[in-house]
């Protein structure tokens, strides 16, 4: 379809007020993405080149000063240059909390838009924008609305990159993707972030922020309480925020809701994030819980977002109109109305039926985003909920001091001897001459180690028990497979079988020594690792987080009540827990080194699947 058949020809007389496009960018990484991926797709047919010339546009590029000097030295940031005059705004504070800086940038182009009467454009730097994304953009702008809200899934950056690679022209300064084809690439590399947010789809718990629905080859449906405001025109000029963009803003620049626009259609305007695989976001609550979300959203959702989420959206790969589709909206209607029901509830039924919302309330209360009636219902939680949270963030980072270094376990931590035989075994796994790696139960550290020690290889890392199996399928659009799969399954206490994805020329199953569980899959190798000592380590591990994960549902108040009581004694218990499984730990490792055990790769022949040391 022609970009001006999609967005419409501009009257003459619309085109009154400026824009003033943003985007805050520093470090290598994020920059090296802005110059080489987000500029470049900017640049293509629809993009930035086709937007209605006013002298008064701008836009803005906040960065460090040791960033300047590569920024314009590309050949990217010249051709942007040439089309819209550019003001490199250098950042002067000490970067500490990099989303504060973050938005600061945001407030100051905001106030610079309010400043001409024009409308502020937030362009991301880890973005990658489909063609005709920006002349959607002016024609909806020009309709006389004030906020366009839109989704921004999360791509494992260094597995998409690659696909990349052959859609550059113009010397590499244009990068141009047709929406549905952009929705391909994005649907074969999801990044774990975006995994939590699917309502039923993969392990893990979930983050609520947005909901996912897959739509197996065909694309997702989103239901988002917080979307990207990637235009705002003010209501109210110089209107203050105090957090994120995508939190008050729209509620104190532009208050009246009903010229919000939502992108809803893939079609239309479509970009996805990119993260690498270290990049990690907490998560709330089990899958599928409605009692979950509407507890989450009675702190981490405003009136606004609220409204946001009855909007259903689209990212579309092929057509929409199919069974499935139909399906997944139902569901998706469902479980929005139940959760907006809940929370519609007074706090008096909310106390008796619903305790996790109720907790959920309190915490609203506590930080000033309740409503004005429940004050008194509330009156001490603005005085505990904050010294809790102080609490836990001490406790986080005294965790992270006692049992990790750089993200991964330190002798203290309960997990050390299990990964370092599991990492060893691993590395023992793969070739020289691998490029494409799958990695099915793996950690973002895990992957980053194997991602260092072969720096030629690409990494990709997968939910332990994924269903539907995860669609990503090798190199490019093609139905290559992997160079190698490894399946590592040492939970000795589930009795699950592991998803094994048909995407690697060798499959391989990594295993704890002596486990002799039957294996579900045609796996080329059985590698294992460790001996007595590792399985005494994963035997009390394992437990533990069984034990865990068994009292978690019998009640999410009391288990949020528990940890929120034991926040004071916590620093006891992590000296403690770290004293016990240091001595395990060693134990095991001296168990494992006395015994001399030598735990062999076995190729699997029929069902049989020798489990004992070799002599």
């Amino acid at each position: 379809m022609a970009i001006d058949s999609l967005v419409g020809r501009l009257e003459p007389e619309a085109v009154s007020f400026p824009f003033v496009l943003s985007t805050p960018v520093w470090g290598a990484g994020h920059l090296g993405l802005f110059l080489n991926v987000c500029l470049p797709s900017l640049l293509a047919a629809g993009n930035l080149p086709s937007l209605a010339p006013n002298p008064k546009n701008q836009y803005l590029i906040y960065t460090r000063a040791e960033d300047e000097a590569e920024l314009k030295a590309a050949a990217t940031f010249r051709r942007l240059s040439e089309i819209i005059s550019v003001d490199v705004r250098l950042i002067q504070e000490e970067i500490t909390e990099p989303h504060r800086t973050m938005s600061n940038c945001h407030i100051d182009s905001i106030r610079r838009a309010d400043e001409v009467g024009g409308a502020a454009i937030f362009l991301p730097p880890d973005c990658v924008w489909s063609e005709g994304s920006m002349l959607a953009l002016e024609r909806i702008a020009r309709s006389g609305k004030s906020v366009v809200h839109m989704s921004g899934i999360r791509l494992d950056r260094d597995g998409v990159l690659p696909e990349f690679a052959n859609s550059y022209s113009n010397n590499g300064t244009v990068l141009s993707f047709r929406p549905r084809d952009l929705v391909s690439i994005g649907l074969r590399h999801l990044h774990p972030i975006a995994l939590t947010h699917f309502w039923k789809d993969y392990d893990g718990q979930l983050m609520p922020a947005n909901l996912i629905w897959n739509i197996p080859g065909e694309g997702l449906l989103l239901r988002c309480f917080h979307l990207h405001p990637l235009m705002v025109k003010s209501q109210v000029p110089f209107a203050k925020f105090s957090s994120t963009i995508d939190d008050d803003l729209a509620l104190r620049a532009c208050p009246d809701a009903s010229r919000d626009y939502v992108v809803t259609d893939s079609d239309e305007i479509l970009a996805f994030e990119m993260s690498g695989l270290s990049r990690v976001v907490g998560t709330i609550c089990p899958k599928e819980s409605i009692e979950g979300v509407a507890s989450w959203a009675e702190f981490g959702a405003n009136a606004r977002h609220r409204e946001l989420v009855k909007n259903t959206i689209r990212l579309k790969a092929a057509d929409d109109n199919g069974a499935a589709w139909s399906a997944a909206q139902a569901e998706s209607d469902d479980v929005v109305s139940s959760i907006a029901e809940m929370n519609a509830r007074s706090t008096v039924q909310l106390f008796y039926r619903y305790p996790a919302v109720f907790a959920g309330r309190a915490m609203a209360s506590a930080l000033g985003r309740g409503n004005r009636s429940d004050k008194g219902v509330f009156a001490l939680t603005r005085y505990l909920v904050p010294l809790v949270v102080w609490l836990m963030r001490l406790n986080a980072a005294l965790y992270r001091t006692i049992f990790l270094v750089d993200g991964v376990p330190r002798i203290t931590h309960p997990f050390w001897l299990i990964r370092k035989g599991m990492v060893s075994a691993l590395q023992k796994a793969i070739l020289e001459g691998d490029r494409e790696i799958a990695l099915v139960g793996a950690d973002p550290e895990i992957a980053a180690e194997v991602s260092a020690a072969h720096p030629d290889a690409f990494v990709h890392i997968f939910a332990s028990r994924s269903d539907p199996p995860p669609p990503r399928l090798g190199r490019g659009d093609s139905n290559e497979m992997m160079d190698v799969l490894v399946v590592i399954d040492v939970d000795l206490l589930d009795p699950r079988p592991m998803v094994q994805p048909h995407t690697g020329r060798r499959q391989i199953l990594l295993r704890l020594a002596g486990d002799s569980r039957p294996v579900s899959g045609s796996f080329d190798e059985i590698r294992f690792f460790g001996g007595r000592g590792t399985r005494l380590c994963s035997f009390l591990w394992n437990g533990t987080r069984r034990v865990r994960a068994r009292l978690r549902p019998i009640s999410q108040i009391a288990h949020s009540v528990a940890k929120a009581a034991g926040a004071p004694l916590r620093p006891l218990f992590y000296v403690g827990l770290a004293l016990v499984s240091c001595m395990v730990n060693v134990l095991g490792l001296l168990l494992d080194v006395a015994r001399a055990e030598r735990w062999d790769v076995f190729q699997r022949e029929g069902n049989s699947l020798p489990h004992g040391p070799s002599t």
